[in-house]
């Protein structure tokens, strides 16, 4: 037993020994529960600075997105405005026939010139001349009688032309198809 009676523990040592604590101990401990505290806010902020960044990312690429599809969208909207310019002078092209006039290889040039430009803004016609009838494409404005079975529901004539921008289709395209002269009246 020890000097104040409190028997010995396991090893011997006196009880009131045993008890007393070293105050680095103590403080040690302290600090290391600290620092392992600051370790766990630590790595609370890292994971929400990782998820805000993250957010960051996607928030930006959700926005270029937006703006190449209301890049796409105004694009559209001009490339009609210019399909119908095209489509006059396509007219006047039309009307003019073989003339070899000055004004009418003008007029030609100038419809060139426009289509290179559509071309060069993406901007390319839809070829539905003797292929199948594509109401994804086209519309049907008129139907033209045929005897030969292999152009039953082929386009025979486009009215208007179509176009698409880039994959998009931009206008569909006007046509005449063709239908048999047996089924056509039936």
């Amino acid at each position: 037993m020890d000097p104040t009676g409190n028997p010995p523990d396991a090893n011997g040592t006196p009880a009131s020994e045993a008890l007393e604590v070293d105050p680095r101990d103590a403080e040690l401990a302290k600090l290391r529960d600290e620092l392992s505290l600051k370790d766990k806010k630590l790595d609370e902020v890292l994971r929400a600075y990782a998820q805000a960044k993250n957010e960051h990312a996607e928030f930006r690429t959700r926005l270029q997105r937006e703006r190449d599809r209301l890049i796409d969208m105004e694009k559209g909207r001009v490339a009609l405005a210019f399909l119908e310019a095209a489509d006059e002078l396509d007219r006047a092209i039309a009307a003019s026939g073989d003339d070899s006039s000055p004004l009418a290889r003008g007029v030609r040039l100038t419809r060139e010139a426009m289509g290179r430009q559509m071309a060069a803004m993406g901007i390319t016609p839809l070829v539905l001349m003797g292929r199948p009838f594509d109401p994804n494409v086209s519309e049907a404005v008129d139907l033209v009688p045929v005897d030969d079975a292999s152009r039953d529901g082929v386009v025979m004539a486009e009215v208007t032309k179509g176009y698409k921008l880039g994959e998009q289709l931009l206008r569909p395209a006007r046509v005449r198809v063709g239908k048999r002269a047996d089924e056509a009246r039936t």
